[in-house]
């Protein structure tokens, strides 16, 4: 039987071969990881996902209306550093979904903070309409 995630997966790998979306995130290797998670799973899930692509990924975040496209970057990469960064610390409560309402309300790069990589720099790109 397949989960909420198991779907959401399927969907969006579709929408991305079908529609041809961008993944402007690559790692350094080369590699152009996709995360996928939901926007109610626990922001502890999504560290896990981070750090077994090192930090580097394109995140698509499924909530009930929309898929949020976000570019995840290690902060250990060349990109500049921003002099005053915004860095959110999750708790146990934390859910991905709270992490993209202030990403979207920060209206910059958020530093997310993660047991493995230290830290890992996310900007909102887009959001999608779910079909």
């Amino acid at each position: 039987m397949m989960t909420d995630l198991d779907h959401a997966r399927a969907q969006i790998m579709t929408m991305i071969a079908v529609q041809n979306v961008s993944l402007p995130v690559v790692d350094d290797n080369g590699n152009k990881n996709v995360v996928i998670a939901l926007a109610d799973e626990k922001l502890s899930e999504l560290n896990k996902r981070l750090s077994r692509v090192n930090g580097y990924a394109n995140l698509f975040v499924k909530d009930r209306r929309k898929i949020y496209v976000v570019s995840v970057v290690n902060s250990q990469c060349a990109i500049e550093e921003d002099p005053d960064p915004l860095s959110v610390y999750p708790d146990s409560d934390s859910t991905v979904g709270m992490f993209i309402d202030y990403l979207a309300r920060a209206g910059q790069a958020v530093g997310l903070r993660s047991v493995s990589n230290g830290l890992v720099r996310a900007e909102e790109q887009k959001s999608l309409v779910a079909a």
